[in-house]
């Protein structure tokens, strides 16, 4: 089964099939674990932020 991503920074920003959570839309997989958010652009912020 195929994921939807994008790259940013290094990272690749999935996209969720169903929300999950907080409605969480994305999620990037950073050291092992899975962080998730609600937008794109919140993905990206954070990290811009953590590099």
């Amino acid at each position: 089964m195929a994921r939807t991503y994008s790259s940013f920074n290094g990272f690749k920003i999935y996209e969720v099939g169903f929300p999950v959570g907080e409605d969480a839309a994305y999620f990037v997989i950073i050291e092992g674990q899975r962080h998730y958010f609600k937008t794109r652009v919140q993905a990206e912020l954070y990290l811009s932020r953590f590099v």
